[in-house]
């Protein structure tokens, strides 16, 4: 097991159970995978015009170990961006290059989005895990979390289906879990049970 990709809406717990699912894997590490959106920030909106040059930019920068950040309306307009220019799994192929490949620890990604994504990873043979979560269970967290009203927060959730359609992922992942149900501990601990972890 080289990494485990945790993905799922917003609210879901993908973040919150990497931390937990990182105290159980000796040596992993946890990469959030906005940092390649937000490495991408840094030469938004003139990207290059290839994939691999924009690669080789974010490496020579050291980009992906200390992304700049943005704001999440920005985040979401250069992700649209990346997969209209490069391609649909741009996000999973620049994880692979620049975090996966080559690590000496096992590598967990919190926050994958996009169907395309998720589906590229899983056919390089890492394990895919979809957090899910009620609707009104992912509604009040994003309103804790961001500070959101109920409305913003549904806006935010249909979004985040229309550009990276990540419902569809359920259907592809090794493991599928209902955060709504289980705590994060408990989610990390399925999680390493699924892997086979001793």
């Amino acid at each position: 097991m080289e990494a485990v990709v945790l993905t799922g809406e917003p609210g879901s717990g993908k973040s919150t159970v990497a931390r937990e699912l990182r105290k159980r894997i000796k040596g992993a590490k946890v990469i959030e995978a906005s940092c390649i959106i937000y490495s991408a920030s840094f030469f938004y909106p003139n990207l290059p015009d290839s994939a691999h040059l924009l690669l080789r930019k974010i490496k020579a920068k050291n980009l992906a170990s200390n992304p700049p950040k943005v704001s999440r309306e920005l985040a979401r307009k250069i992700a649209s961006k990346l997969q209209t220019r490069y391609s649909k799994d741009f996000v999973a192929r620049a994880l692979e290059y620049l975090c996966i490949k080559g690590s000496r620890h096992a590598v967990i990604i919190a926050g994958l989005r996009g169907y395309h994504n998720a589906k590229y990873l899983k056919d390089k043979g890492y394990f895919v895990v979809f957090l899910k979560a009620t609707r009104s269970v992912l509604v009040r967290r994003l309103v804790q979390k961001y500070n959101y009203s109920k409305a913003m927060a549904l806006l935010e959730l249909g979004e985040e289906n229309a550009l990276h359609s990540t419902g569809r992922i359920e259907k592809i992942a090794d493991l599928v879990v209902d955060t709504s149900k289980s705590k994060p501990a408990e989610t990390a601990l399925k999680v390493e049970n699924s892997i086979g972890m001793p």
